[in-house]
């Protein structure tokens, strides 16, 4: 019995030596099984937080390249927005059609209570033409001018905080780059409305005082002056902004490309009625300006 014991002592101890071994071995592999898993997910996370930094340097670049492309490019233009340089257009040919016509029979209704002959009358007619163009362009002169002060002040306003007193010696600021300025440009164009009320408080008193207007003209004129200010505010957003020309002199030839004739043709300009609209200065055509055309004389 004893040597039965023995034997299978000595029968039993290779087995469970084998079996003791095999257990080690199996807690070493699932050891290095959980290193090397720690070490794949290590690395893992590293090369996801490396991806997303590359990620987002390619859209910082590529928001930067969009803006400077975009910056100041009259080709690109946003479908969605209401206000876009054609829709400014047709906005303008509006303005032309109906408020223009709605001032023109308000001022006519205001010389309606004083006699006059027929010649007086016409010159008449041409002081209220002249009078609404000159409305029209003083509103562009304006609202163009405020807005490129506008731009110019964005890197001061951004560097320098806002003193109790300005400084005596302006501090010159570098320009802002194009994925700076584009995205202002963007957010005054998309809330421009927001100024529109306080623009006209201000500039409709600029238009009442340089073209002297009396208080019974200013009031038959009071929609038409809004609407113009609006419209040109609009378009001196733009970017690049829209661009108007109206300077032509008398005796300048009629040119159909860009005019058309009021209530008369010829071949040369007798006065401008409304001036011609450009997608910006020295570029496309968007509308036709509207000239008094007279004949020349033959030589």
């Amino acid at each position: 019995m004893l040597t039965c014991t023995v034997q299978g002592f000595f029968l039993r101890s290779p087995d469970a030596a084998l079996k003791k071994e095999i257990e080690n071995l199996k807690e070493e592999l699932e050891r290095i099984q959980r290193e090397s898993q720690a070490t794949v997910d290590k690395l893992q996370k590293k090369l996801n937080v490396e991806r997303k930094a590359k990620e987002d340097a390619l859209t910082r670049l590529s928001s930067a390249a969009a803006s400077r492309l975009r910056d100041n490019n009259p080709g690109i233009t946003d479908l969605s927005d209401p206000n876009r340089p054609l829709k400014l257009s047709e906005r303008a040919s509006e303005l032309y059609d109906n408020e223009w016509t709605n001032a023109m029979e308000r001022l006519e209704m205001e010389r309606s209570s004083t006699k006059a002959n027929k010649t007086a009358t016409q010159m008449a007619e041409i002081k209220d033409v002249h009078l609404l163009r000159n409305i029209l362009t003083e509103s562009f002169k304006l609202c163009h001018n405020a807005a490129i002060q506008q731009l110019d002040s964005y890197p001061e306003l951004i560097v320098m905080p806002k003193l109790v007193d300005s400084p005596q010696n302006k501090i010159k600021v570098p320009s802002l780059p194009s994925e700076l300025c584009k995205p202002l440009k963007d957010f005054r164009k998309n809330h421009a409305f927001l100024a529109l009320d306080e623009l006209f408080k201000v500039f409709s008193e600029e238009i009442k005082k340089t073209l002297r207007l009396r208080v019974r003209q200013y009031k038959a004129c009071e929609v038409y002056i809004k609407e113009c200010i609006e419209l040109c505010w609009l378009m001196a957003v733009q970017d690049p902004p829209l661009h108007i020309e109206w300077e032509y002199q008398e005796g300048d030839k009629f040119d159909p490309a860009k005019m058309r004739s009021y209530t008369h043709s010829g071949d040369m300009i007798d006065y401008v009625v409304w001036p011609v609209l450009y997608l910006y200065e020295n570029g496309p055509l968007l509308a036709k300006g509207v000239v008094q055309g007279k004949k020349g004389e033959r030589s």
